[in-house]
């Protein structure tokens, strides 16, 4: 079930041109103020994240590019906790895109981990922007191994998002669970608040290079990042090969002297494998034709570029959806031709 924050964020609506997004009596409902001529307008669905996160504005800016580009088609924003939620939306058929995390989607795919069994309804269509694991300590927590995490307090995001997921993953790795410490599912903006007054001792975010409410925080001298050594993520990548080690440079943030090792997944558009191959060849067509426009969502869709959105080695952890396929084959042919080849008419 989606938490109550998501549940009352979703009564309220979600506006997406002139519709609504509620939650139903019997689970998802997208309903429709008004509506559509017969037979001549599209809706489909994208199960985005919560306010105030990455994952929401980047879903509106998604549905504002589409509706403008494609005639005839109108594009839901559902509200959730995130990842975890939108993996089972996506494969139960409530929506029919979703922003996920690539980890999220190999375990859905590829382990019964997420939901239970493994699905073949969840198909790739790009891999967008980096998101990093930035986790971040009380000085006066005593947090220096993952051993030092066992009772203390610790917010892990949204109770249904990939954030928890992913996190509780790599807690497991190193031998401690969510029964060792006292988890918080709260979203980051209410963990700041937690750690601010020594509610909370820890709090995971995974997302860009500074992340703006962690820039508040440091500036009081009061925490700093915990470190993940490259050579225990290569053990956690055996069975995670999507989780990579990255370094976060000194001077990231206010006050953070020293380099810091951690982990990082990739943000990706997964689209249910019954949707239209036509359309998500259009999908695709209009969002990287107006990647400035969706940089005025959010500004981390400046890291989304086509050249790095559909390789295996740069994070697409799913098979591509054939409409996806079709779309990026036309890609490499009209921009990646051998050296005094004639341009693909």
């Amino acid at each position: 079930m989606p938490s109550k924050e998501a549940q009352g964020n979703a009564s309220l609506g979600c506006w997406s041109s002139s519709s609504w997004v509620s939650w139903g009596f019997l689970g998802y409902r997208l309903i429709r103020l008004g509506g559509d001529v017969a037979g001549s307008v599209r809706s489909i669905s994208i199960a985005s994240g919560f306010p105030g996160g990455v994952y929401y504005p980047i879903g509106q800016g998604i549905a504002r590019i589409l509706e403008r580009e494609i005639p005839n088609l109108r594009v839901e924003v559902l509200i959730t906790d995130g990842s975890f939620e939108n993996a089972k939306l996506l494969d139960r058929g409530v929506v029919d895109l979703a922003l996920l995390q690539n980890d999220m989607a190999f375990n859905s795919v590829k382990t019964e981990m997420v939901l239970g069994y493994m699905t073949d309804n969840i198909t790739g269509m790009a891999v967008l922007f980096e998101e990093v694991a930035q986790i971040i300590v009380r000085k006066d927590a005593g947090i220096e191994t993952f051993e030092d995490f066992r009772q203390k307090r610790v917010s892990l995001d949204l109770p249904n998002s990939g954030s928890r997921f992913t996190s509780e993953i790599v807690f497991s790795h190193f031998g401690i669970s969510s029964r060792d410490f006292f988890p918080v599912f709260i979203d980051i903006k209410e963990a700041k608040k937690g750690l601010l007054d020594g509610s909370i001792d820890a709090a995971i975010a995974w997302t860009a290079l500074p992340y703006p409410i962690f820039l508040e925080l440091f500036r009081t001298g009061r925490f700093e990042l915990f470190s993940i050594e490259p050579d225990f993520v290569e053990g956690l990548r055996i069975s995670q090969p999507f989780l990579v080690a990255v370094t976060i440079a000194p001077l990231t943030y206010p006050n953070q002297t020293s380099r810091v090792s951690t982990i990082a997944v990739k943000a990706m558009l997964v689209a249910t494998r019954s949707l239209d191959e036509k359309l998500v060849r259009r999908i695709l067509q209009a969002i990287f034709e107006n990647i400035p426009d969706l940089i005025a969502s959010h500004p981390r869709a400046a890291d989304i570029t086509p050249g790095s959105a559909y390789r295996l080695e740069d994070g697409m952890s799913i098979q591509l959806h054939p409409g996806a396929s079709a779309f990026w084959e036309s890609w490499r042919a009209d921009h990646l031709s051998p050296p005094g080849s004639s341009p693909r008419n």
